[in-house]
């Protein structure tokens, strides 16, 4: 099982731009708790971890707007790289690097 408990950085690469962000995973067995740092806050994230896929939920809050962010990801050492579905406001592609 891998350990994705602490500091992460990430990279998200939209459609058009790109965002550095960043998350404090909280781990127990294969269940994912923790903090999701945005340009717009902090925001509470869950998730799962499945043999070497991620999972991971959460919603960004902006003037009163709120966005589902759902990561999926492919673990590889101390790194994760996958996609990002925006539901109405597309797709994105992710990868985080563990501090």
């Amino acid at each position: 099982m891998y350990d994705l408990n602490g500091e992460w950085d990430m990279r998200i690469q939209f459609l058009s731009g790109e965002a550095q962000h960043s998350l404090r995973f909280e781990q127990e067995g294969d269940v994912l708790s923790g903090t999701y740092h945005s340009q717009y806050g902090a925001e509470p994230l869950q998730g799962n971890v499945q043999g070497n896929v991620v999972q991971i939920q959460t919603d960004i809050r902006y003037e009163g707007q709120g966005v589902g962010y759902r990561f999926e990801g492919i673990i590889n050492g101390d790194e994760i790289q996958g996609d990002l579905d925006l539901g109405e406001y597309w797709q994105a592609s992710w990868k985080a690097k563990k501090r």
